[in-house]
């Protein structure tokens, strides 16, 4: 393919099962109704290291915020980004790919808990 697609998105029909599953039904509407296209290059990003022993990018602490019943982002694929670029700590959710909605009272609380 000489010129791939710049941008990927999820058929509406789709969004829910994927995305919102354990989310209230208005939430996952309202998010449907809101959501775009994202850039396609997005799941082949990498981050290089810089020269040195550590680049700026490695400057930044980064927590990962696992969820266990995501269909968009499956667990060993998060495993995978896990240790991919390690950050310095992992919280895990028992939720879908979108604890805001589905457990933002939760999401919340492990948020302003991190140091």
């Amino acid at each position: 393919m000489d010129h791939p697609p710049t941008s990927a998105a999820l058929r509406p029909e789709f969004q829910r099962m994927i995305l919102s599953q354990q989310s209230p039904q208005e939430d996952s509407a309202l998010a449907s109704i809101l959501l775009r296209p994202w850039p396609a290059a997005l799941s082949a990003a990498r981050f290089g290291r810089g020269g040195g022993d550590s680049s700026a990018i490695d400057q930044v602490r980064r927590v990962y915020i696992t969820t266990a019943k995501d269909c968009m982002v499956k667990p060993e694929q998060q495993e995978a980004m896990i240790h991919r670029w390690p950050p310095s700590k992992v919280v895990a959710m028992d939720t879908d790919h979108s604890p805001f909605f589905s457990a933002p009272e939760r999401l919340f609380q492990l948020i302003v808990k991190l140091p």
